[in-house]
Parts: structure tokens; C-alpha cells; sequence
């Protein structure tokens, strides 16, 4: 969660990876010059469209690459923006799958603090009421 969202300004690794595997995926639809891409078209594609693909025969690696059509969808892309814009941002794919949050009042307690990391911690757990006390 992001930090002005009262995080602690970690990287959500598993949507990171959906969201770089949604790239290939965009670059399959684009038909991009690529080896790799000229080879998936001409075997598993052959002519057909990418956005409608399910191909059960296909490699593990090539069904991950088309089942990210589910990550740009998720993300609010849909097939005619996938077809219309030529860049591929993985910065803003990742931030429309992390969703809106609103903004916490203490996030500029944490967010440019030069303190100690482990302070910075301990104000984090008391912001949110998660730090044992001897009460």
C-alpha cells in the first residue's frame, strides 16, 4: 500500500509480475517486431485475433502470457485501447490494479521523514493503534 495511504510504501510483487506479463501480452496484440511474437502468431495465433485467444495446447509460459488479457481487463483496459495505444506503461498499469485510496492525515509524519528507520516503524504501528503497550 502506498505510503500517503497509510503504508508502508511497499511494492505488491505479485501484481508487479502480472502487470510486466501484461506487457508481453500487449506487445502480442500490437504484433510488435519481435521474433517471438512473429513465431506465437504464426503457431498458435495463425491470423486470428490475440484478445480472443484460449488456446489449450499451448506452452505454459505462452497460456500465462494470454491469460494476462485478465490483468489489462481488471486494470480497465479493454480491446480497442490495447489496439489503439502504442505504449505499454507497467507505472500506470500497476497503479490503476492497486485501486484508489484516499489519503490518510498523518501520512506527512512518515512520507520525507529523516528519522531512524525504527522509529519511523514504531509511529507507524502507534498511528495505527497496533503497538503493545504495558496498559
Amino acid at each position: 500500500m502506498l505510503k500517503t495511504a497509510g503504508g508502508l510504501g511497499f511494492v505488491d510483487i505479485t501484481d508487479w509480475n502480472r502487470t510486466a506479463i501484461s506487457e508481453h501480452f500487449w506487445n502480442l496484440c500490437l504484433k510488435k517486431d519481435m521474433l517471438w511474437i512473429q513465431l506465437v502468431h504464426a503457431y498458435y495465433i495463425k491470423g486470428g485475433s490475440v484478445w480472443d485467444l484460449n488456446n489449450s495446447r499451448a506452452s505454459c509460459t505462452i497460456k500465462e502470457i494470454l491469460n494476462a488479457k485478465r490483468t489489462l481487463e481488471i486494470a480497465g483496459y479493454k480491446k480497442q485501447d490495447v489496439t489503439l495505444r502504442t505504449k505499454f506503461s507497467t507505472k500506470v498499469v500497476y497503479c490503476k490494479l492497486g485501486g484508489n485510496y484516499t489519503k490518510v492525515e498523518w501520512r506527512k509524519l512518515l512520507c520525507n521523514n529523516h528519522g531512524a528507520p525504527r522509529d519511523k516503524f514504531i509511529l507507524y504501528l502507534a498511528l495505527w493503534k497496533r503497538l503493545l503497550s504495558a496498559d
